[in-house]
């Protein structure tokens, strides 16, 4: 260490070294701590108040030493007095609900079927393991209502997950829910190249997903492969660690058969399953657990079966998708009629919950002007604007 010193090695470079050291020399880790405490935490108190540099400095340790299969307290090391403001202010979100939402996931594993409450039992047997799960499901199947509940599990003792979806939408249904980009720091440009994570190992969010004892990545699938490598290499830097995504435990949701990953100016299916993490090296660590019964339209079949087809696609591609078991209407006020009834626009809540959907701006905007023909008073901001833009 007084050789590393005097060769002028970087304070981060000390740490490494000292993580080192302690995996090959018998030599008591509190001694040496204390007797080079002072140069390990140097360059962080530059920056921050002693106790706080103290603190960054054992977060680093704890990090290498967790590479090697060990920890500070095995190595009779101090833990750090507090977490940086990222694990804080995750921890802090549920500290008033824990056993709340204890009881929420409670409440949620005896409503689950038998496929949902084995991926449930077999994934939260894996936190202390690690490794790469997708669970895969059809529309319908409950893959949202069994992560949540697993959420929620997890949280009520005390420990962090991380919510991430390749979409703002896709996590809308989740606590504290984020883009992967956003909790990865994955920049948004036009080239998938040299993608590289903004976030610095360093920092508060790279402590954060260090703490994480389970990251969650919805809609995966719509994903390109470029962007979870850059995930996976993150995490790796941060964890200190090359096991795929650092060795933390990660669980994937989706459906192959929806959204593919969207390539600009693509020439075909082969860009696309080029640019899918179908063909990305990490899809071999993945073990894949599948929900095959049907349960948002389990009281359908019928219509289940049909959500299935269009899914899958019908053999020849060509042939039209039968739509004889859904209701028809002729014209946009029967459509009216039939979402709003007898002046509910204005007088139910309900109304708030439903919507007219098109492919066309132009007859969105044409069920606008009728709906507001209907109200009293002087037409103002269409309300119920919802459209599909393809």
């Amino acid at each position: 260490m007084n050789e590393a010193i005097a060769a002028y090695s970087r304070p981060s470079q000390l740490r490494f070294l000292f993580t080192q050291l302690l995996a090959d020399l018998p030599f008591p880790a509190v001694e040496l701590w204390a007797r080079f405490q002072s140069d390990l935490c140097a360059d962080y108190r530059l920056r921050h108040p002693t106790a706080h540099a103290t603190d960054l400095a054992l977060q680093d340790l704890a990090r290498y030493l967790a590479a090697q299969g060990s920890s500070l307290t095995q190595c009779g090391l101090p833990e750090p007095a507090r977490h940086c403001a990222e694990v804080d202010l995750e921890l802090s979100f549920f500290a008033n609900q824990l056993s709340s939402i204890r009881m929420t996931s409670d409440e949620a594993y005896c409503r689950m079927n038998s496929g949902q409450k084995g991926i449930f039992d077999h994934l939260l047997g894996q936190l202390d393991v690690r490794g790469c799960y997708f669970v895969d499901g059809r529309a319908g199947r409950g893959k949202t209502f069994l992560i949540s509940a697993m959420c929620d599990r997890i949280r009520a003792d005390e420990r962090i997950v991380c919510v991430t979806g390749t979409t703002a939408l896709s996590v809308i249904h989740y606590e504290r829910g984020r883009t992967a980009h956003s909790a990865f720091g994955i920049p948004v440009q036009e080239s998938d190249a040299g993608l590289v994570s903004k976030i610095s190992t360093h920092s508060g969010r790279a402590e954060l997903l260090h703490q994480a004892s389970l990251l969650i990545w919805e809609e995966l699938p719509m994903v390109k492969k470029a962007v979870v490598e850059c995930a996976d290499h993150l995490l790796q830097d941060i964890m200190s660690n090359d096991l795929p995504f650092g060795g933390k435990l990660l669980i994937g949701l989706g459906d192959f058969r929806q959204v593919a990953p969207v390539v600009r100016g693509s020439s075909g299916p082969i860009a696309t399953l080029n640019s899918s993490i179908r063909t990305s090296t990490l899809w071999n660590h993945f073990k894949v657990l599948r929900l095959t019964s049907p349960v948002r339209q389990a009281g359908d079949p019928v219509y289940a079966r049909w959500v299935d087809q269009v899914g899958d696609g019908l053999h020849p591609f060509e042939t039209s998708v039968p739509l004889r078991h859904l209701q028809h209407l002729d014209d946009l006020n029967a459509a009216a009629d039939f979402l709003f009834p007898q002046d509910s626009v204005s007088t139910s809540a309900a109304a708030v919950q439903r919507a007219f959907l098109s492919p066309f701006n132009a007859r969105v905007d044409l069920f606008n002007r009728l709906i507001l023909e209907r109200l009293p008073g002087r037409a103002g901001i269409p309300i119920f604007a919802s459209d599909i833009s393809v």
